[in-house]
């Protein structure tokens, strides 16, 4: 089964120590926390409708990938002035951007 099509966002619902991440993607909460489960001490996170378990495993997946990213843009990044490298180029440091900004 496929994940959830991004992109994916964060928003964050309630305030204060009760403000909680929801992730959504394709429109819908895909992710979120168990808000009971914080306030007994027990944080757990939920994942929402029919493409669950793929997107976990694209999370889990996720260090991985970004390792592997980061070797594909050593090796593309002193060839990213050709035009046919020049657009798979900017892909791949849009990407890198998303996971090192802070």
């Amino acid at each position: 089964m496929a994940h959830t099509p991004g992109p994916w966002e964060w928003k964050w619902q309630g305030e204060g120590l009760g403000r909680l991440p929801e992730l959504y993607g394709a429109g819908q909460c895909i992710m979120g926390a168990d808000v009971a489960g914080f306030m007994m001490g027990e944080p757990r996170i939920i994942f929402h409708g029919d493409e669950s378990a793929a997107n976990a495993h694209l999370i889990e997946a996720a260090p991985d990938l970004h390792e592997v990213l980061k070797e594909v843009w050593a090796f593309l990044a002193p060839q990213c002035h050709k035009p046919k490298v020049k657009g798979l180029c900017d892909k791949v440091g849009e990407a890198l951007a998303k996971v090192e900004r802070e």
